[in-house]
């Protein structure tokens, strides 16, 4: 599974880079949302049906290879969102990146442990984190990216998913954020 998952991965971030060779616009971004979701569904329809030989097996692909797939879906819809909600006025639209700089920190603000955790490699609840037989419903963050199988989720997966996505966006931010003191020379 987990070799199949990477070349699919590997396949998905080719046909990315194809979409996003000029400018990403709404409609680049729109379909980069739509590819990576497309892959992720297929990674999800195998998981309800693949048992895994080991816990270490499973936790392995749960902590490094399904939020690849997931952390681009809420990556896109960060770019999406920040397409739309960007105010057309310089000096608003300055305020707004620095807003959007900002999610990165609010989200290690609110997740402390489960940051460090994940920087430094601990290992001790991976169990707890990202085997599907302890899945417990109520711990899911609204990414949005669906719950029709749930074989495809642990409980900590979205969270994973999300502290890239964030990361990668900060990255994006920081590139609009920089654009503008250059052209206005403040901040």
């Amino acid at each position: 599974m987990r070799k199949f998952a990477l070349d699919l991965y590997q396949s998905m971030v080719e046909e990315l880079e194809l979409l996003q060779m000029d400018d990403l616009t709404e409609q680049s971004i729109e379909c980069c949302y739509q590819l990576s979701s497309n892959y992720w569904f297929q990674i999800r329809q195998m998981l309800s049906r693949f048992h895994f030989q080991s816990e270490e097996e499973e936790i392995d692909f749960f902590k490094r290879v399904n939020p690849l797939f997931t952390s681009e879906i809420e990556y896109y819809k960060l770019l999406f969102h920040a397409t739309i909600f960007r105010p057309p006025d310089d000096e608003e639209a300055r305020r707004f990146w620095q807003r959007e700089f900002q999610r990165l920190d609010r989200f290690v603000e609110n997740h402390p442990d489960f940051v460090l955790y994940m920087l430094t490699g601990n290992t001790c609840r991976d169990k707890q984190y990202f085997l599907r037989k302890n899945f417990d419903l109520s711990n899911r963050v609204n990414l949005g990216i669906g719950l029709a199988e749930e074989d495809a989720y642990t409980n900590c997966d979205d969270l994973l998913a999300e502290f890239l996505s964030l990361q990668k966006y900060t990255v994006y931010v920081k590139t609009h954020l920089d654009q503008d003191i250059l052209a206005n020379g403040n901040l």
